[in-house]
Order: C-alpha cells, then sequence, then structure tokens
C-alpha cells in the first residue's frame, strides 16, 4: 500500500472518501508509513485541495474537551519543504483564558536545530477562514507548559522569526487521524503544506 500511495493520490481517479478511507483503515504505524511516502508538494497541494470537501475540522477533534489536561498528544509529521521534512507538532488540553484549550510546540529529533530555531510555542483554536477551520496561531504563545517541554520562547527571538513569527497554519480534516495544513503568514498563503498523523488517544 505505501508503495502506490503517491500514485494513487496524483491519479485522477483518486477522491476524499477513497484517500480516507486508506487512511482509516490502518495502524497508525502504517498511517506515519503512509504518510512519508506520500512525498512533498505536489501531493501534499492535491490532498489539501481535495480536503475542502471535507467536514470542517474543530479544534476538539484534535484534542477533545474530556481528555486529561496536561497529556501530551502526538502528531507526527511531514511537510512539503526540501530539508527537514519530518517533525512532529505536540499538543496538550490545558486552561486558557478561563476556558479549555489546547498549546503546542514543534518538536524535531535533532535537538541542535530546536535550540537554533525554537520550539515553536502555539495556541491551536476554531477559526473561520476559506483556508480551514481549525488553525495553529503562532501569534499566540501559551503562559505555561507541561514541564517535560521545552522552555516557552517568543516567536520573535532566534531564528523563529523568519520561521513561525507571524504565522499561521490552517488545517482541514483528511481523515479521523489524519489532517493536511497550509501555512500562511501575515494573511498570505505560503507555498509549504504538511501533513499531521495523530497517535492514538490513550
Amino acid at each position: 500500500m505505501t508503495d502506490s500511495i503517491r500514485s494513487f493520490v496524483l491519479s485522477d481517479s483518486c477522491t476524499l472518501s477513497e484517500l480516507r478511507a486508506q487512511f482509516d483503515a490502518a495502524t497508525f504505524e502504517q498511517q506515519v508509513s503512509m504518510m512519508y511516502n506520500l512525498g512533498g508538494y505536489d501531493v501534499q497541494k492535491k490532498i489539501y485541495e481535495l480536503a475542502a470537501a471535507s467536514e470542517p475540522l474543530t479544534r476538539t477533534q484534535l484534542i477533545p474537551d474530556d481528555y486529561p489536561e496536561a497529556k501530551t498528544v502526538r502528531f507526527v509529521g511531514k511537510n512539503s519543504m526540501a530539508l527537514f521534512t519530518t517533525f512532529e507538532k505536540r499538543m496538550c488540553r490545558t486552561q486558557i483564558e478561563g476556558g479549555s484549550g489546547i498549546i503546542g510546540y514543534n518538536h524535531t529529533g535533532w535537538r541542535p536545530l530546536m535550540t537554533i530555531v525554537g520550539p515553536g510555542y502555539f495556541i491551536a483554536r476554531d477559526c473561520e477562514s476559506e483556508w480551514g477551520s481549525a488553525c495553529v496561531d503562532y501569534n499566540k504563545v501559551p503562559e505555561h507548559a507541561p514541564h517535560t517541554w521545552p522552555r516557552i520562547i517568543g516567536n520573535e527571538k532566534r531564528l523563529s522569526r523568519f520561521v513561525y513569527n507571524r504565522t499561521i497554519d490552517y488545517l482541514r480534516r483528511v481523515s479521523k487521524d489524519l489532517v493536511i495544513g497550509l501555512a500562511t503568514r501575515d494573511g498570505s498563503a505560503l507555498p509549504n503544506y504538511f501533513l499531521l498523523v495523530r497517535e492514538p488517544l490513550q
């Protein structure tokens, strides 16, 4: 399945419902492998366009409001850039401005990169946009985070100012655990997409 997934998505016969069925039928590990095999810009752009027909994604579908607070949920990711294409967005539910909310940061396996760039903290929220109905907002940095997470650093500092600063990622649903995102900066779309597979909620 993983060897043919890219060809399937790029074919004229690919539909959102068929792509969703393939991912929903797979285990978490299989979904991650399938995602890695999809490739970069052309494939992810098409998936993003297909996902425009999906039902709106909401914040609580990323992490439900009844999920334990401060418990980390991993979203394994692959972006459409030429370098550093694999990453994770790690999120948790917490209290924000007196209500339930989701905060998160970007995790890479190469610690020097996180040190140089910064963890890229964000708040995930519902939004109303032609680009997506849920978003990862780097303009809103949380005041606190789980003690096992990196120290909170503003996105205007270090090399984050070139990566995360003034950026909002808009998300669309592909399947139960797969979402596709589009990066924007200052209200303009950037040529960068990314896929996220959520680990099983426990």
